[in-house]
């Protein structure tokens, strides 16, 4: 089938849409998804492969390219096919660098600078997910955390243009894709050494970190609609930054340029804002978790007691996990302070340790539930695992990570539950799997997937098809003018989608193998041209 998708990365497709536009079929061809296709809720292999795939361990549907083929199965429906990605590594891409334009070039991800358009089909109907990272990343436009400007003055006398993809790249503003927003776009602390690094001159510096260099004129009002303001979000930075008027950050300025006095911020309580009776019942959370917020445990995760860390091996009893939700890791691990980074040598202070539970190695991050007892496993016959909720707090019962042989509490704390004979209780043995030695389900599951079984035959058997220019002197970036791309299947990458193999229907259980799927790119629905960078420099040189 079809897939929608771009075989080239954004940036090429960008300058292919500007320089030609989405009406060129070469252009929908390579860059279909750019040009707003929308992929489709399907299997693009046989789904009896694909529940074989999701069942494996090793190659389930945390596995990209099994993600990508088994939509459907994969219940990945609502992912992007392509997202904004870096082109170096996470050594060479580091934030603290991004003022540098080389590394803004090659580090658009991790700078945070990807087009301000998004990149999901759903992201309007899910725009209560905003807070989370991720996918704000792939609606910036939706959740308005784009550096909103027109590129230039002409943008002005194209407002009825805006249609056009091209236009709405160079003028979000005039074309109405975002607000203007003020606020750091990144953490105010790396700010702060941009700052000192770079100055508030450098491009990068002041368009992410605006109101740390005083680059805007602040706007006491909220950018998104105001049925999400207006639920139980202020806890979180993000809405706090996008809710200005609800949450109450508006800052209140004096008339002189050497002070500016700000009112207190205010406490923000971890509670139910619907009544007792609506929040009760905690499987309809996936619908009803930003209105019962503490109910449903999406607003931090903390112990209620003060005596919580002398009470984790009373954490067996359902009472104690509601109160100590924290010290029995009963919810996300995650640090409640966003300087968290900065104060891992102070980890040895209770009020820090406590603040900074991930950070100081007060929990970790595994593959478990975050809720108690058996609500997810009632949910998941209740709704199923369809929800962004479920992904984040049932991800174990979903099938949405692998579990592993390991121990999730502390191996001192681990050991004296299995020499008070504890391991037979079910909390004991998800949190001390290893201690316990009950790790023999994940070791056959993950040593002994169905794709092992299977000989790898070690040499192509049918002949390699030829790809090949018909003409001479084919140019790269001549590639979309009509009739060339025919003429220069090999130079433009349009040889089609074959198998160089005749037993690639056989082996379908390698198409995760990269060196397999290359010589089986139809039977594994990998028809991506790898980007030649020839033609982005030529697109770019034309500019």
């Amino acid at each position: 089938e079809k897939r929608c998708m771009d075989v080239y990365d954004r940036e090429t497709c960008r300058e292919l849409i500007l320089r030609y536009d989405c009406n060129n079929q070469y252009v929908r061809d390579f860059c279909g998804l750019s040009c707003g296709c929308k992929p489709h809720c399907t299997d693009y292999i046989k789904s009896s492969d694909c529940n074989v795939f999701k069942t494996s361990c090793e190659k389930g549907c945390y596995n990209p390219y099994i993600r990508s083929v088994c939509r459907e199965t994969c219940n990945a429906c609502n992912d992007p096919e392509q997202v904004c990605e870096d082109k170096r590594d996470k050594y060479f891409c580091t934030k603290k660098d991004c003022g540098d334009i080389e590394v803004l070039k090659q580090c658009q991800k991790t700078c945070g600078v990807c087009n301000c358009y998004d990149t999901r089909v759903d992201c309007k109907e899910n725009i209560r997910q905003c807070e989370r990272s991720s996918f704000r990343q792939e609606c910036p436009q939706t959740c308005q955390v784009c550096h909103c400007e027109d590129e230039d003055s002409s943008c002005r006398s194209k407002y009825d243009q805006c249609h056009e993809l091209s236009v709405k790249i160079k003028c979000p503003v005039t074309c109405n894709i975002c607000k203007k927003t003020c606020f750091d776009d990144i953490d105010p602390n790396l700010c702060s050494f941009l700052i000192r690094k770079f100055n508030c001159q450098n491009s990068y510096v002041k368009n992410k970190c605006a109101m740390s260099c005083n680059n805007c004129h602040e706007v006491c009002e909220d950018f998104l609609p105001g049925y999400v303001c207006s639920g139980n979000v202020c806890h979180q930075d993000y809405f706090r930054k996008v809710c200005k008027n609800t949450c109450g950050e508006c800052k209140e300025t004096t008339t002189t340029t050497t002070t500016t006095t700000t009112t207190g911020k205010p406490l923000y309580e971890c509670k139910d804002t619907a009544s007792d009776s609506y929040c009760k019942d905690k499987t309809q959370c996936p619908n009803n978790a930003y209105y019962c917020a503490r109910t449903c445990q999406t607003c931090g995760c903390k112990d209620e007691r003060s005596d919580c860390d002398r009470m984790i091996y009373h954490c067996t009893n359902p009472d104690i996990r509601i109160q100590c939700m924290r010290t029995c890791q009963i919810c996300i691990c995650q640090d409640d302070r966003r300087d968290c980074n900065q104060l891992f040598h102070q980890c040895n202070r209770a009020r820090i340790f406590s603040q900074c539970a991930e950070t100081c190695g007060k929990c970790k991050r595994h593959c478990k539930d975050n809720l108690e007892g058996e609500i997810c496993e009632e949910i998941k016959r209740k709704y199923g695992c369809e929800s962004s909720y479920m992904n984040t707090y049932c991800s174990a019962s979903c099938g949405f990570c692998c579990l592993e042989c390991v121990d999730i509490l502390s191996k001192n704390d681990c050991d004296k539950f299995k020499k008070y004979k504890k391991c037979g209780d079910k909390y004991v043995g998800i949190m001390c799997r290893k201690t316990c030695n009950l790790c023999r389900d994940t070791t056959q599951t993950t040593e002994s997937p169905v794709v092992t079984d299977t000989p790898r035959p070690p040499t192509p058997i049918a002949p390699q098809i030829v790809c090949k220019d018909y003409i001479k002197n084919c140019d790269v970036n001549q590639c979309p003018k009509e009739g060339i791309y025919n003429n220069c299947p090999k130079t433009c990458g349009v040889c089609g989608c074959v198998d160089n193999r005749n037993d690639c229907n056989r082996y379908m259980d390698h198409c995760p193998d990269p060196n397999w799927n290359s010589q089986c790119k139809k039977t594994c629905q990998i028809c991506r041209k790898k980007i030649d960078n020839t033609l982005l420099k030529s697109l770019q040189e034309y500019k």
